[in-house]
Formats: structure tokens, C-alpha cells, sequence
């Protein structure tokens, strides 16, 4: 007995008949192969967003104290690999004296201007701790409002700034 491959081809074409098809229907074209809108993309993928921003805001990358190095250390590498993921052509996470150096671009056309967005990943302490009306180091939400510690200066930036590198 021969081992005959399915007839690959014919269900290609029948593929590509059934998208011309779709794609001709009033009633679908519309509705199902519109491009999805920034808003819709967005609230698509809102709770991956969020959880992704939460990991990174859970980190205490206190820079100041030596007893979070390597805390520190596990959130540059959290960096480096949501920068790949996004799709960062070069990404780097460079050991140093100090503090990590990660690194990331995406270079879409060498003749079009550069963008730089700069940010860093760690944070200062949070001390006195007492003050805080929520844990600094477990996102809370209130109201619809998010209080962690490094959200505004620089962790939800760095979260925000990485997403449209993948779009």
C-alpha cells in the first residue's frame, strides 16, 4: 500500500473560494472581516494587560538596598522578555557594576526618525511603610484607580510603551 498526502491543494483552493466568499457577503463583510478598532484591541486584551502590569508592579526592584538585588535582577529580566515579546528586533539585558541595563528598538525603516522612550525598572523605597493605605508591593484596585508602588513613575509607563512595538 502507497501512502497517499491529503489533496492538499484542492483544500487550499476551497479556502480561498470560501474567503472570496465571506468577503463578497454584505451581511459578513462588514461584521466579520472588519479590522478590529484600538478601543476594541484594547478591551479585547485588557485583563492580560493588567495581569502583566500587576507581575511587574508586584516586584519590590528597590535599587537603594542591596537585599533586593535580586529582585531587582527578576524584574530586568521581566523587562528584557516582555520587550521580545512585544517584538523587539534587538533586546538586551546587560549585567553591570550596578544595577541590569536592559535595552530594547525595533527598527521599522532606517529613513524614517528615531524614537526614544527611556524609563527605568526599578523603584525607591517605600519607606515609611506605615503610610501606605494599601500594601506597595500588591496592586490594589479602588474605585477604578490603581495604587501600587512604581505605577506612575515608571512601571506602567515602561508596561505601556512596550505594547505598540508588537502592532
Amino acid at each position: 500500500r502507497s501512502f497517499r498526502f491529503p489533496p492538499l491543494l484542492k483544500f487550499n483552493a476551497f479556502l480561498q473560494s470560501f474567503y472570496n466568499w465571506l468577503s463578497t457577503a454584505s451581511y459578513c463583510s462588514y461584521f466579520y472581516l472588519r479590522p478590529m478598532t484600538k478601543e476594541e484591541y484594547i478591551e479585547e486584551h485588557k485583563d492580560r494587560f493588567l495581569n502583566e502590569l500587576f507581575d511587574l508592579l508586584r516586584m519590590p526592584s528597590i535599587s537603594a538596598d542591596s537585599a533586593y538585588e535580586g529582585d531587582v535582577q527578576k524584574c530586568a529580566e521581566y523587562v528584557a522578555q516582555k520587550l521580545e515579546e512585544a517584538g523587539a528586533d534587538n533586546d538586551i539585558l546587560e549585567k553591570t557594576t550596578g544595577n541590569p541595563i536592559v535595552y530594547g528598538e525595533k527598527l521599522v525603516d532606517a529613513s524614517k526618525p528615531t524614537i526614544l522612550v527611556y524609563g527605568h525598572y526599578d523603584v525607591q523605597p517605600s519607606v515609611p511603610d506605615e503610610l501606605w493605605h494599601t500594601p506597595p508591593f500588591e496592586p490594589t484596585v479602588k474605585d477604578g484607580n490603581i495604587y501600587a508602588r512604581g505605577l506612575v513613575m515608571i512601571k506602567g509607563r515602561c508596561t505601556c510603551t512596550s505594547k505598540p512595538l508588537k502592532q
